[in-house]
């Protein structure tokens, strides 16, 4: 067993984790002021918890946890295999790509906190869990409420409803306010529950569904309904013996469902009411994905590099439906995107990841026979999390609570067969560990943030001197090389305009944008045209309009 301060410790940030990677912004400091600063937050707690654990490896890696470090590490394994092979930049894809950050040091991170939540906390963290989790939908929910009612103090760069929250697009927001049902539900229905929590729950609930209305986004709605749906069967389950009333509402919640899914596919009753052309637009993102399974099956295209091959993986259809321009660097559906940019390997250890908790649950449930708020919170939310993640992007603060809550379903599922945790050891040097992991996941984090303030001091200063060493700056991306090719060609700089074009391109050989750049220069020679013309070609075979240049 660990250690009694070690459990504690990583209990606490667990949940001090999951709180901050959800609310961290910088609309003040960064370009991508949503993603960069829950990275860094990530990175440096996931080390924190690492050099914990380490500590007592012994524990850490016994027999009885390999069912649980294995899966999540095996990911690890593959796309730090995949990250050396493929022919996409390093940085890309140990970072990830601008506006989405989830290469090889987020899915690292992850797999820390799986397997942290499994097998290194006890029940003492459940009021540390919670707290992060009412403090995270706290925050969103009140944001939201101000943002819906135009109050928002920040101007963000959002062309869609102005209800974000902490997130940075209102169906992340949406998706997460819905898993606040699940959260909240549970407590309410609990008789066990103060009276004072209960009315707090109620609030939050009105509250994210008027914000959910807000932010027009169906994802919200998705996930409260079947939140709604699935602590209902619980508590009918605790207080019906009779199967036939329990396997009932199942099955007519089956057949909701059903309808549901066939309303989203233009299909049944309900198409009018559920459909949005924004579902042909997803198919058009997993049937490329698919693609790029089966050419790359098994690393992949590179982590985090799904953008650098959609338009060549895109159907014909896919790129006239909504114009050549129009692309995707995600799945818009996390288990096609593991396996297209990490490879079938990846993949399948996360579906092992997602069996453990389902598995877990299972258990859980055969031996609950009262209805337990938390453990039906826990669960609800995460299978609230897995259906929206079917149909949208692995954003860093949804995809946390993504592998935290499994593994405290697997934890929970362990907690009734542990022992004692063993007493603090007079030599306890978790706290040096704690402090040593998280300085260098801090340092590591830092990177891609500091590099993107840089950038953003630049442009706002107008040096030019310091927008030419803020766009070099490492981790260098070919997205922050054209907009400085941009600022320098707008002052009548075509020269130095067109050399930060062919660093992008340098940088990463599939990047379609810098590749149009450097055709469209007015100094580009004849021989030189045509042979980007035909690399463009390459890359977006379907495109018409590169049919019409020659």
């Amino acid at each position: 067993m660990f250690r009694e301060s070690t459990t504690k410790r990583v209990g606490v940030l667990v949940s001090i984790s999951v709180f901050l990677v959800t609310i961290l912004v910088s609309p003040l400091t960064t370009l991508d002021p949503i993603n960069l600063p829950k990275f860094w937050a990530l990175v440096a707690f996931s080390f924190a918890i690492s050099g914990v654990l380490l500590l007592e490896a012994k524990v850490l890696f016994g027999k009885s946890n390999w069912q649980i470090v294995i899966p999540a590490r095996l990911i690890s394994l593959i796309m730090l295999i995949a990250l050396f092979v493929s022919s996409a930049p390093f940085a890309q894809q140990l970072f990830g790509t601008s506006g989405r950050n989830t290469g090889f040091l987020t899915y690292f991170a992850y797999g820390t906190l799986f397997i942290a939540s499994a097998i290194a906390t006890n029940w003492s963290m459940a009021k540390y869990f919670m707290v992060a989790v009412a403090g995270a939908l706290g925050v969103n929910a009140i944001y939201g409420f101000f943002q819906a009612m135009g109050k928002d103090p920040f101007k963000w760069s959002n062309s869609y409803s102005p209800v974000i929250g902490t997130l940075g697009n209102p169906n992340f927001s949406a998706a997460f306010l819905g898993m606040g049902v699940a959260f909240t539900l549970p407590f309410i229905l609990s008789k066990s529950t103060n009276i004072k929590y209960r009315i707090l729950s109620g609030a939050y609930i009105l509250l994210a569904l008027y914000d959910i209305l807000k932010s027009d986004a169906q994802q919200g709605l998705i996930v409260s309904a079947l939140s709604v749906g699935l602590v209902g069967f619980f508590w009918l389950r605790s207080k019906v013996k009779n199967p036939v009333i329990k396997y009932g509402y199942l099955a007519l919640g089956g057949i909701a469902t059903l309808v549901g899914i066939l309303g989203t596919l233009q299909k049944g009753p309900l198409s009018s009411l559920l459909y949005k052309p924004s579902v042909t637009y997803r198919g058009d993102y997993w049937h490329a994905g698919l693609v790029m399974i089966k050419n790359h099956p098994w690393f992949g295209v590179g982590l985090d590099s799904f953008g650098d091959w959609y338009r060549t993986s895109r159907t014909l259809a896919a790129t006239v439906r909504r114009g050549p321009s129009t692309v995707s660097n995600a799945a818009h559906n996390v288990f096609i995107d593991i396996g297209a940019t990490a490879g079938i390997f990846a993949l399948i250890a996360y579906l092992a990841v997602v069996f453990l908790g389902f598995r877990a649950m299972w258990r859980i449930s055969k031996k609950m026979q009262n209805f337990d708020p938390f453990i039906i919170a826990i669960f609800v939310a995460w299978v609230g999390y897995l259906v929206q993640s079917v149909i949208s992007i692995n954003n860093i603060a949804l995809g946390i609570w993504g592998w935290v809550l499994p593994g405290l379903l697997i934890g929970i599922e362990r907690w009734s067969k542990m022992e004692k945790p063993r007493p603090k050891s007079v030599n306890d040097f978790s706290s040096m560990a704690m402090i040593a992991g998280f300085v260098v996941g801090g340092v590591i984090g830092f990177f891609p943030f500091n590099a993107d303030a840089n950038f953003r001091h630049s442009i706002e200063a107008g040096d030019a001197n310091l927008i030419n060493t803020a766009a070099t700056k490492w981790p260098q991306t070919p997205d922050r090389l054209l907009y400085a090719a941009k600022i320098f060609d707008q002052n009548n700089m075509s020269d130095k305009a067109l050399k930060f074009a062919r660093d992008a391109a340098k940088l990463n050989p599939r990047n379609f944008d810098a590749w149009y750049y450097i055709y469209n220069a007015p100094s580009l020679s004849g021989n030189e045209k045509r042979e980007i013309l035909d690399r463009l070609k390459t890359l977006d075979p379907h495109n018409p309009d590169l049919a019409k240049l020659g």
